[in-house]
């Protein structure tokens, strides 16, 4: 029986590039420091350019000339160093991980639908400023567009309801901010909570080396007692 041939990059160097035509569409796979495999219904796949790669020869650094399709040329020349639609799309992606390849190639087209769409949005905007349709707060953005859109397919009327700010919940509830991190200091003090809890439930005064560095009070937390967990829930009131 014969060995299984070695794949196509594991046979060639470097540069080495190979192409395949179906209709207009034209795949293209590159050997650069790996694989690189590109779809494209603009260019020829036997074109190409020079790009240059470092390399080492006999332990010295140098510059090589390595041959490059020119459909990966344009577009590492379009994208500006990074891929912006990934980008945006990873922010707000409905894609997880699944063994069903089908699966995540469905949600994937669902992610580049939604982006389409909100860059479709904006132009339009741009285009038709007068229309009351299209209008929308300076702030809308790619999330807003999806929760808008989310709305709409669902039946859902959107809330007008605005999230309070970081100010306004400082000011009304500050125990309950999420900034509150436990800190150790180098003595120790007694529990807050359980000082205030000691009259009514007979709690022992625990002393700790951890305090909220916002709150700056001393407070148990370990595998026994979370106290730091109950001074910052809107049950406890230390001033009872």
């Amino acid at each position: 029986m014969d060995p299984p041939s070695l794949p196509w990059s594991k046979q060639v160097t470097r540069g080495s590039f190979r192409y395949h035509r179906n209709g207009p569409v034209v795949g293209i796979q590159w050997m650069d420091g790996g694989l690189t495999a590109l779809l494209s219904t603009l260019h020829l796949g036997s074109d190409f350019v020079y790009c240059t790669r470092s390399a080492r020869i006999d332990g010295h650094s140098v510059k090589l000339l390595v041959p490059q399709p020119e459909a990966i040329h344009t577009y590492n020349e379009l994208m500006a160093g990074e891929d912006k639609s990934d980008q945006m799309m990873n922010y707000y992606e409905v894609l997880h991980h699944s063994c069903r390849y089908w699966k995540k190639l469905f949600l994937h087209i669902v992610d580049i639908a939604c982006l389409n769409s909100c860059i479709l949005f904006k132009d339009l905007q741009a285009r038709h400023p007068e229309d009351d349709r299209l209008k929308r707060p300076g702030d809308f953005g790619h999330k807003e567009f999806r929760i808008e859109l989310l709305c709409q397919l669902g039946g859902i009327e959107p809330t007008s309801q605005e999230e309070p700010s970081y100010q306004d919940e400082q000011q009304t509830n500050p125990r309950h901010l999420t900034c509150h991190i436990p800190i150790k200091v180098g003595h120790r003090a007694i529990c807050a909570v359980c000082q205030a809890l000691a009259p009514s439930q007979g709690a022992i005064n625990i002393k700790s080396f951890l305090k909220c560095q916002l709150c700056d009070v001393f407070l148990c937390l370990n595998f026994e007692r979370n106290c730091f967990r109950v001074y910052h829930s809107a049950e406890f009131d230390p001033y009872v």
